[in-house]
């Protein structure tokens, strides 16, 4: 189970669930195996002319721990719908790379949008 105060972000490709977990390790490899920055991977996958299945299906494969095949993910993740997934995988980069007070700044701003006293 995913714990969204640490980053963790619990990503569902078909049957599988891959937990998503922002360690140092994770961004480290991240960065070496895309040739650029957690920065430069989070313009990259913002912008559709330079966002890549592949990338998706590499920071899923990586912060997942190496668990299953990245053919594995990539079958999935094009089975599931790279688009439906995309947002989530963009939530664990850009979260891994936040302060606590960000964190929470955000958390507080869903709340309060949650909240009956604000429909």
């Amino acid at each position: 189970m995913a714990n969204a105060l640490r980053g963790q972000i619990t990503i569902t490709l078909g049957e599988k669930e891959f937990l998503l977990k922002p360690e140092f390790e994770v961004l480290a490899n991240l960065e070496n195996a895309l040739n650029k920055s957690i920065y430069g991977i989070i313009t990259d996958l913002t912008n559709f002319k330079t966002s890549k299945v592949s990338d998706v299906a590499m920071v899923i494969f990586i912060a997942s721990g190496k668990k299953v095949k990245l053919n594995e993910i990539g079958t999935l993740l094009v089975a599931t719908g790279a688009q439906q997934v995309l947002a989530q995988v963009l939530k664990f980069l850009t979260e891994s790379v936040a302060t606590d007070e960000q964190l929470k700044e955000a958390q507080d701003k869903i709340e309060q949008s949650a909240s009956p006293e604000n429909p």
